[in-house]
């Protein structure tokens, strides 16, 4: 079991051929937003995040920020992604609204599967499968669509488990 974005309760996680698979909470809403001084982008709002999809746009911090600076004033959003897709190439950055922070990802779930959602949403039946390549490695999303909606969604990919790595700091506090 795991928690991600994109889903509000805890999603299971099965091993398959391709290594992890979860099924994903659907989309909430699609649709595209104007960024006055940016442009007109694709978005796609899942339980807890909206990912916006850049697609063929350099990966651009000050973009990003000019984004999410935008959204987070007019919009309730909780967490803003924004996936700058370059054919199979995928970096996401992620704003979260309770911590304020804004990480550039090594991988993204919800984003991967927005970026499934947008581009397959020509598809009226069937299957629509998207491989993207992230920092942190390959991840696929796949949409399957019955009579012109989503019926199913999910993502997976390789899953390599790694020695911990623990620091321990001392602070002085007479410092």
């Amino acid at each position: 079991i795991i928690t991600v974005s994109g889903a509000v309760e805890p999603l299971q996680v099965t091993l398959g051929e391709e290594g992890a698979e979860a099924r994903m909470p659907l989309p909430e809403k699609t649709g595209q937003i104007q960024i006055p001084g940016a442009g007109t982008f694709p978005y796609v709002e899942f339980a807890g995040i909206t990912q916006l999809i850049l697609e063929d746009r350099e990966t651009d911090c000050g973009l990003a920020d000019r984004i999410i600076d935008h959204l987070r004033e007019y919009t309730d959003w909780q967490a803003i992604g924004v996936m700058f897709l370059q054919g199979e190439n995928l970096r996401p950055y992620v704003w979260v609204r309770e911590l304020e922070t804004r990480v550039w990802e090594r991988s993204c779930g919800s984003g991967t599967l927005a970026c499934a959602v947008w581009k397959g949403r020509q598809e009226q039946e069937g299957l629509f499968r998207l491989e993207l390549t992230e920092p942190g490695g390959r991840l696929y999303a796949s949409v399957i669509r019955r009579e012109g909606r989503i019926a199913e969604a999910g993502i997976g990919g390789p899953v390599r488990l790694e020695k911990p790595v623990i620091r321990t700091y001392h602070l002085n506090p007479d410092a």
